[in-house]
């Protein structure tokens, strides 16, 4: 009895041994190609993170720019406004010239007349 519970046992053992074998060649193969992976990768990886990392220093400089080209539009958009305005009274006064000297006055440009004239 003791002799068939040894046979036992080591037939466990081999087959153990055995099976853990056959994983751990699979598990070695199985690393060896995700180092063949990463290797291959590698170097198209840094060369993406470089070309990432100057496409983001161009757009931080043309957003610098149109930041300045910005400011620079307000400023001619402001003196735009003001000649505009400026234009705008003397085409008023103009506009005012040109019926006073035909002699038309509309009731609402004539002069107010207070209660003592």
């Amino acid at each position: 009895m003791e002799q068939s519970l040894f046979v036992a046992a080591v037939i466990c053992i081999v087959v153990f041994v055995g099976v853990a074998v056959a994983v751990l060649l699979q598990l070695r193969r199985t690393l060896r190609s995700a180092e063949v992976f990463f290797e291959s990768t590698d170097a198209t990886l840094k060369q993406t993170l470089e070309n990432v990392a100057g496409a983001a220093t161009k757009l931080d400089r043309v957003a610098g720019r149109i930041e300045d080209n910005t400011e620079g539009l307000e400023r001619l958009f402001k003196g735009f406004g003001s000649v505009a305005g400026y234009l705008g009274k003397l085409r008023e006064s103009m506009h005012g010239s040109s019926r006073a000297a035909a002699g038309r006055v509309e009731p609402s440009e004539a002069p107010k007349r207070g209660a003592d004239a």
